[in-house]
């Protein structure tokens, strides 16, 4: 074995000594073939003219295809292609204009390829742009309709009463005139559709406005003929806190009227009126005292509430008379129950309330229901940041509350209400002829009325419309304040009707005579709202107002022990 090993060993050797020779044969071998390989240039230059240019062929190609292309240049532009796909036709111009510029430098074989590709984009072009302008037809149209829409705002002067509508129909035509430039028809349509719509309510609002401002200077001018009776009654001196207040609410009219809120300047003189109203009373009953007479009697028929006649808005409900057999002290001392603005019509007994602020409204409630700390009458805390003066009520979790004015067969709240959050199981009820406890009307979101007797529904009825519905979770908007109307109003021996409305459409009705005299109110839970305005009219009951007059005779009105209470 050993002698086995080192034969091996001994082989190994000698071949690694073989190696060297080898190698060196090999490497002389292969430079010699790559010499020879490399010897002399010949005429291997070759014939490719790739890089240089090309051939008289291939140049008549480029000119045709240039040619050709020109040509389609000027048929997308005569296709629109600058008004409906002017990026597009740059695009192609551009890969045109470059291979002309290949053609001079005399580079055939790029000039090919360049003029080929901007011929492509240019048939496509054509092609996409005819199909635009057709459909774009009646785009221009709406662009006609839009700018013809435009010219009778201007000229009615109604861009300056709806100048939100006017940024909005100048935005959406902005951005129907950027997808006109991509040829994006559909869009544009959908886009010039919603600017038209933005410039007709803003017609809208104006013929409103300008209704409104008829109503308001109608009110204007009664409120500056009872505010010249006061004077001349002597109100400065007998009558200086009413004046003050009728001038307050006057100022505010005017300012109102001012800046064109003619809804609210008209509220504003008809409060002044009243205002006005009540220093001729307040001055005669002085009148009275000195002269030694009644200081409760008044003259009726000589500037007192009996002339106001049928001032516009004092009553709404047209509903027979009930009578009351003329008693003075009721028609002179009803409006004095109230702290908001009162307005008395003894013609036909009835009584319009509506209050300036959260503060004159909370004097007027009483609570039936849930943590006083669930309602807010000003400030912003739990109602929203600059919130404040800007509502008249505002709640949230649960309660129940009603305004301390009793009516008999006829009565309309009128409510302005945006709606900040609902969860669980919402509700959010706006009271009618509710006995102060569990027996009462109600329209849940102004879509569904319902009976309820010792708290329980024993009737009710749901919108038929479809938008209503549905859960107030899916339908009801928290951006903008619905206004809500609902009404009871009994006429003879007919049965009594309750309709709700919301923002002046009738979403339900019914016949029902089971109440026929209580408060108004609301009732809500799980659910936060803002009351921004609250007014309520109808038909004061008789007994009530009588029961009320002779507490406040008494000096026993203002006892509070029993108003707040818990079902």
């Amino acid at each position: 074995m050993p002698i086995a090993t080192r034969e091996t060993t001994e082989d190994t050797v000698d071949a690694r000594n073989f190696m060297p020779p080898l190698l060196s044969f090999m490497l002389a071998l292969s430079i010699s073939l790559l010499l020879s390989g490399c010897g002399g240039s010949g005429d291997g230059s070759g014939g490719d003219d790739s890089g240089s240019g090309g051939s008289e062929e291939v140049t008549a190609q480029v000119e045709t295809l240039i040619g050709e292309a020109d040509d389609l240049v000027a048929a997308a532009k005569k296709a629109d292609a600058e008004k409906y796909k002017a990026a597009d036709l740059t695009a192609a111009i551009k890969v045109l204009n470059r291979a002309k510029e290949y053609l001079e430098d005399g580079e055939a074989k790029k000039a090919r390829t360049q003029a080929r590709s901007a011929k492509r984009k240019l048939e496509s072009l054509v092609q996409v742009s005819s199909s635009i302008a057709a459909k774009m037809k009646s785009v221009e149209q709406k662009v006609a309709a839009y700018q013809k829409k435009l010219a009778e705002v201007i000229a009615l002067g109604a861009d300056k009463v709806a100048p939100s509508e006017m940024e909005g129909a100048a935005r959406s035509f902005e951005k129907a005139q950027n997808y006109i430039a991509d040829g994006k028809t559909t869009s544009a349509g959908k886009y010039l559709g919603y600017a038209i719509s933005d410039l007709d309510r803003a017609i809208s609002e104006f013929s409103e406005s300008n209704q409104q401002k008829v109503t308001a200077d109608e009110e204007k001018i009664l409120m500056a003929e009872k505010r010249q009776q006061a004077i001349e009654a002597g109100s400065e001196e007998k009558a200086l806190r009413d004046l003050e207040y009728a001038r307050d609410r006057e100022r505010m009219g005017d300012q109102a009227y001012q800046r064109n809120d003619f809804h609210s300047a008209a509220r504003s003189y008809r409060d002044a009126k009243t205002g006005y109203i009540g220093a001729i009373e307040t001055s005669r009953r002085a009148d009275n005292v000195i002269a030694g007479g009644n200081p409760g009697a008044n003259d009726i028929g000589v500037g007192g509430h009996g002339d106001s006649g049928d001032a516009p808005g004092v009553d709404q409900i047209e509903i027979p008379d009930i009578g009351i057999g003329g008693d003075v002290g009721l028609n002179t001392g009803l409006a004095g129950l109230f702290s908001g603005s009162a307005e008395y019509n003894p013609a036909k007994q009835s009584l319009r309330l509506n209050w300036a602020d959260g503060t004159e409204l909370k004097s007027d409630m009483k609570r039936l229901l849930g943590d006083p700390a669930n309602v807010h009458f000003e400030g912003d805390v739990g109602v929203g940041q600059g919130q404040d003066g800007g509502y008249v009520m505002a709640g949230n979790t649960t309660g129940y509350w009603i305004v301390n004015a009793s009516f008999e067969d006829g009565v309309r709240v009128r409510a302005k209400v945006l709606f900040q959050l609902l969860i669980d199981k919402p509700s959010f009820e706006i009271i009618l002829m509710s006995d102060g406890g569990q027996d009462f009307y109600a329209a849940s979101y102004g879509a569904h009325a319902k009976v309820y007797k010792d708290g329980l529904p024993v009737g009710h009825m749901n919108s038929p419309l479809p938008a209503y519905q549905k859960n107030p979770k899916d339908w009801v908007q928290k951006r903008e304040a619905y206004e809500f109307e609902f009404i009871y109003y009994k006429q003879g021996d007919e049965k009594g009707v309750l309709e709700a409305k919301i923002n002046g459409e009738t979403s339900v009705k019914l016949q029902t005579d089971r109440f026929r005299k209580g408060f108004p109110g609301f009732r809500w839970t799980d659910t936060k709202f803002i009351i921004q305005e609250l007014e309520i009219s109808g038909i004061i009951d008789e007994e009530w107002a009588e029961a009320e007059l002779q507490k406040a005779s008494d000096g026993t009105r203002g006892n509070t022990e029993d108003d707040d209470f818990d079902f």
